[in-house]
């Protein structure tokens, strides 16, 4: 027989090897299902930041309209009042 360096027979060592690339298999299992999340995350928040500046782009739209609205009626008040 063939002393072992460790004292640990080659089948003990195998199970020991065995479980480290289980344990490695299990993590990277992990670390692929936490980056799925962060990148669900990521794309997540970015569909909200552009639909909030959608929003905010069509708020500005929109009050921009209403303020063309107010000068329209101003100037067709003022060219009424000249006209009389």
């Amino acid at each position: 027989m063939v002393n072992e360096p460790s004292g640990r027979d080659p089948e003990t060592i195998i199970e020991v090897i065995a479980n480290k690339i289980k344990s490695l298999e299990d993590s990277v299992k992990s670390i692929k299902e936490q980056s799925k999340l962060i990148i669900t995350l990521v794309v997540s928040g970015f569909i909200f930041l552009l639909i909030m500046v959608a929003a905010i782009l069509y708020d500005s739209l929109g009050l921009k309209n209403d303020l063309s609205q107010e000068r329209y009626q101003l100037l067709k008040e003022q060219i009424n009042s000249k006209c009389k």
